[in-house]
């Protein structure tokens, strides 16, 4: 498959995933933009090499306890809400992430 496809089947995976746990994701970053990351990453996590897929096996219980994945790509609405107060309380503005492709 070419690289165009693949990050599409992942981008469609990963909305899949955030709907089906009702999720929020980072507002840094697009679907897209995280998928592009994973395709480039050779499909591992990008934040933890010992992690050989994201979504990972992890990331239920860290949401569950601490709110975010460890990548904060997932949150849980709490989470994000919370993440998005923090930069309007700073003045500072969330720039999205775009994929390059």
């Amino acid at each position: 498959m070419q690289k165009e496809g693949l990050i599409y089947q992942k981008e469609q995976e990963l909305k899949e995933f955030a709907q089906k746990y009702n999720l929020k994701i980072n507002p840094k970053y697009t679907f897209r933009y995280w998928a592009w990351l994973i395709v480039n990453y050779g499909g591992r996590c990008i934040c933890d090499s010992k992690r050989t897929h994201c979504p990972c096996e992890f990331v239920l219980d860290e949401l569950k306890s601490k709110g975010f994945c460890f990548c904060k790509f997932f949150m849980t609405e709490e989470y994000y809400n919370e993440f998005v107060e923090f930069y309007k309380k700073r003045g500072k503005r969330i720039k999205k992430k775009e994929a390059p492709v």
